[in-house]
């Protein structure tokens, strides 16, 4: 009896630290694009960022697209010099504009949605399935310019969390 509920601790400690693992990892990924974006940004003043979904190269959506991109609003909007556009704010003036994510990618949708929030910069954010890893990426717009201001990239290890996160909610 001891060493069946010892075994159903030991294997409960497993999973949780998996589903931790998972996280930690994705977490880990988007404070690395963070800190990427953050040395590409103006040191001085506040930057107003809108952050879109990472979608694919097909500009589908997922479960992991959406939580990453949420975990970098978190993250920018950790920095006082950083304010980032709520997801839920930039779905609704999507959905007015008829326009999806990915339409971000084309410069004039990104200013006139960046106009919207009176937005400084932009970032159109990527994933790609690597194999072992989902490739993220993520392209700095300077709405005022059209130019790149530069790019970030990391790696988010894929487990099952991941794998199932890629294949729900698409859109």
């Amino acid at each position: 009896m001891r060493v069946t509920v010892l075994a159903a601790v030991v294997v409960g400690i497993i999973q949780g630290g998996a589903v931790d693992a998972a996280a930690g990892g994705a977490a880990g990924a988007v404070a690395r694009l963070a800190e990427q974006i953050g040395s590409l940004l103006p040191a001085d003043g506040q930057v107003r960022i809108v952050v879109s979904d990472f979608d694919d190269s097909q500009g589908v959506t997922t479960d992991l697209s959406r939580y990453l991109a949420d975990l970098l609003i978190i993250q920018l909007g950790r920095t006082p010099r950083f304010l980032p556009i709520e997801r839920r704010h930039l779905r609704i003036i999507l959905d007015q504009l008829a326009l999806r994510s990915s339409d971000l990618r084309r410069l004039d949708e990104a200013r006139h949605v960046a106009s919207q929030f009176h937005a400084d910069v932009v970032l159109l954010n990527g994933l790609a399935d690597a194999g072992a890893q989902v490739a993220v990426d993520t392209r700095v717009l300077d709405v005022a310019t059209g130019a790149m201001l530069g790019f970030a990239s990391a790696g988010v290890t894929k487990d099952a969390t991941v794998q199932r996160m890629l294949e729900t909610g698409r859109q």
